[in-house]
């Protein structure tokens, strides 16, 4: 390994091989490998002479989840206790998300944001979604629909799907309305997802190019 004297060898690759998992596989011959342990041992090849800036082109493409996760909280760990700058290039938000704390977006040659994910999130607006599960299938809507015309709802099966402006009204009122009034086993707030915020920076016209924010 060039550069690198014996002692360093050991140390880094006993290192990578707890961070990336890859005891058993150091001594495997490369054919014999799946994809998802090609994925990680070269990640960890990109690894042993510790460098400052790391460049990742779809990382986890064709990985399983467990895989996947392995990768993630890998490159997470560098970058976060380790201070490795990571250039991540991927069209997986998860990746994004779990790796990343700044998303730089380029559509057709033009800058179209460059900033930190939580702003990225809030370009999806105040709507929000909160979804019930019921021990009735036909629900009381009265104290729910009562909020006016931010609080839209839908009921499928056991399910009750209220959409509303969470500018206009509080998550915990919806929940606090429905509880109210229905027999409630279950219940989960949808956040609109990150990708969401990137379709809309792609395809709403009056969203112009975007300062760093």
């Amino acid at each position: 390994m060039y550069g690198l004297s014996k002692a360093e060898q050991h140390t880094n690759t006993r290192f990578i091989s707890d961070l990336m998992d890859l005891d058993e596989l150091l001594n495997k011959p490369v054919r014999e490998l799946s994809l998802g342990q090609r994925v990680r041992c070269e990640v960890g090849a990109a690894l042993l002479h510790q460098p400052e800036i790391l460049l990742l082109d779809e990382p986890t493409i064709g990985l399983d989840l467990l895989v996947k996760d392995r990768v993630r909280e890998g490159l997470r760990y560098l970058r976060k206790e380790l201070g490795v700058t990571i250039l991540l290039a991927s069209h997986d938000f998860g990746d994004v998300e779990a790796i990343c704390d700044r998303a730089i977006l380029i559509n057709n040659g033009l800058l179209r944001y460059d900033g930190g994910l939580e702003k990225l999130h809030s370009l999806t607006g105040p709507a929000r979604t909160i979804e019930f599960t019921l021990e009735q299938s036909t629900p009381n809507l009265d104290l729910v629909l009562g909020g006016g015309p931010e609080v839209e709802s839908e009921v499928t099966e056991d399910k009750l799907v209220i959409k509303f402006d969470s500018s206009k009204v509080t998550a915990q009122k919806i929940i606090a309305a429905v509880t109210a009034s229905n027999g409630v086993t279950d219940f989960k707030i949808i956040e609109p997802r990150l990708e969401d915020a990137v379709r809309e920076l792609y395809i709403n016209p009056d969203l112009k190019e975007l300062p760093k924010a």
